[in-house]
């Protein structure tokens, strides 16, 4: 008899690490000054309960440390989808970033100056290092993000610290945010 698990039971059973990847991310853009990405104008946060979402909030800031995310990330919600800004050398590109695949996608790709001429495959290999490097920023936390949570120790005390940072007044000063939109689902 096979103790493994199939597929669907790890994804099933381990989706939740992309929501914890999302917050700590969100956190890591709010507080870190070696961050090279910040938040966008789009974050969604839901709070769960028996493993299925039933309150979905979605922030439109200019602020996105805005009081209202960090009091429903005080209350136990995750962030579940994000728009992040990438600064690649004096590129400046989004992306949005899911946690319950962890996929990326709307990736803007810099636009070539119009009075330039080129051709098609150095524009490709361009192209191709940009998304390389996207990529890289990407999977760079989230090695950093994992070596956290597989220590005990350190995943605690990492955990400790959101749960401070969020409960905290300190982001009671950027309420100006454009809407908020709560679906109860």
């Amino acid at each position: 008899m096979s103790t493994s698990m199939s597929l669907t039971e790890k994804y099933e059973n381990y989706g939740f690490v992309g929501y914890e990847f999302l917050t700590a991310l969100y956190y890591e853009a709010n507080t870190s000054t070696t961050c090279k990405f910040e938040l966008g104008k789009k974050i969604v946060l839901a709070k769960f309960e028996n493993d299925k979402i039933y309150e979905k909030v979605t922030i439109s800031a200019s602020e996105s440390d805005s009081y209202s995310g960090c009091l429903l990330l005080s209350e136990g919600a995750l962030v579940i989808e994000m728009q992040v800004n990438f600064h690649i050398d004096d590129v400046e590109t989004t992306a949005y970033l899911r946690g319950k695949d962890l996929n990326i996608s709307g990736l803007k790709m810099p636009k070539k100056n119009k009075d330039e001429e080129s051709e098609f495959e150095s524009d490709l290999i361009l192209n191709i290092d940009f998304v390389d490097s996207v990529w890289f920023m990407i999977d760079t936390a989230y090695y950093e993000f994992i070596q956290l949570r597989v220590d005990e120790d350190k995943w605690e005390e990492y955990r400790r610290k959101l749960a401070e940072y969020f409960r905290t007044d300190q982001n009671e000063e950027h309420m100006e945010y454009e809407d908020t939109y709560t679906e109860v689902v």
